[in-house]
């Protein structure tokens, strides 16, 4: 009979072949919500700790189609090769799709340096709305005279592409300021390095996010920060992938922004010159109570003080 362990191995090969990929998502609204099945998992572990017969797992495998052959060690390497390749390419196109259409403004003045977003691809045009430095937008086409058309937030105009950055360093900029988020689709592990087989640095649970820090070569981990000085690598199927980013804003949010702040600030104002006011009349309360003291308590306080006066007059003479 063979060993338990020949039968493990086999059974991985059942658990691997039931497997579904998940993919990478775009955005929020366009995120993958499949996971890979646990049930194939379920049935194998079933099956090793209760079989009797090791040779009973070669039901659950899937039948070959009659007339095949061996594959030589030769062929089977290089098709090893291939789905290498192939997953990798994948991973790389997934990572690169998140990407593909961001654009992350680059306007020189830092944070409230802003560029405005027009209605048509000219400076003549009409402004609908502004985008502050750093703020995200989703590209939805490219004109022949340098111009995006963009949607970022509830505004979509046109801006000229040379103020915004895309590809990989929209992407390093995004990972960089901490824009990339990571939202965990169910209890996992975070790890030390980039596999299953490494330290378990602590857990993360359903959906907690974090952000990302960097991915790795194959796309199939992520590497995220958990707190300060702890960091980790989860399975990136097991998470939705986010960029959050600061948004452009429309003329009449603008406004109503400006409203806000005046009202803000008038309120600020107001409840400053009230408690201001408070303490004045706190003070005027004060000085008319002591004005207001019987006239022999007033003139006990300065025979007291007389007293305590003439006691340190005469230690003073007694010292000289």
């Amino acid at each position: 009979m063979r060993s338990n362990y020949a039968k493990k191995l086999v059974a991985g090969t059942l658990v691997a072949s039931m497997t579904i990929t998940a993919s990478m998502p775009l955005f929020a609204d366009e995120l993958a919500t499949e996971i890979p099945s646990a049930g194939a998992a379920v049935i194998v572990e079933d099956y090793i700790n209760n079989s009797g017969k090791e040779t009973d797992i070669e039901k659950l495998l899937p039948t070959e189609a009659t007339g095949s052959t061996a594959t030589s060690n030769e062929t089977t390497k290089t098709e090893n090769q291939t789905e290498k390749t192939q997953t990798s390419n994948t991973a790389t196109s997934s990572e690169d799709k998140l990407f593909a259409n961001i654009a992350i403004t680059k306007v020189s003045g830092g944070a409230e340096d802003y560029v405005n977003v027009r209605k048509k691809p000219t400076t003549e045009s009409k402004v609908v709305g502004k985008i502050y430095n750093n703020s995200g937008a989703k590209i939805l086409e490219k004109t022949n005279n340098g111009w995006y058309k963009i949607v970022s937030g509830n505004c979509t105009g046109y801006i000229k592409s040379d103020f915004f950055v895309t590809g990989s360093s929209a992407k390093s900029r995004a990972l960089d300021n901490g824009y990339v988020q990571a939202e965990a689709k169910d209890a996992i592990h975070v790890r030390a390095e980039a596999n299953t087989n490494s330290k378990v640095v602590t857990n993360v649970y359903k959906n907690e996010t974090y952000t990302i820090k960097k991915f790795d070569k194959t796309g199939e981990w992520i590497k995220v920060k958990i707190k300060a000085g702890v960091s980790g690598w989860i399975s990136a199927q097991y998470a939705n992938v986010n960029i959050n980013m600061e948004t452009a804003i429309t003329r009449k949010e603008e406004k109503a922004k400006i409203k806000k702040e005046r009202e803000a600030a008038k309120a600020a104002a107001k409840a400053a010159a009230e408690e201001e006011a408070r303490k004045q009349a706190e003070q005027q309360e004060q000085q008319a109570s002591n004005d207001k003291q019987p006239e022999f308590k007033r003139r006990y306080i300065f025979e007291q003080l007389k007293l305590k006066f003439k006691k340190q007059l005469q230690q003073l003479i007694i010292k000289q």
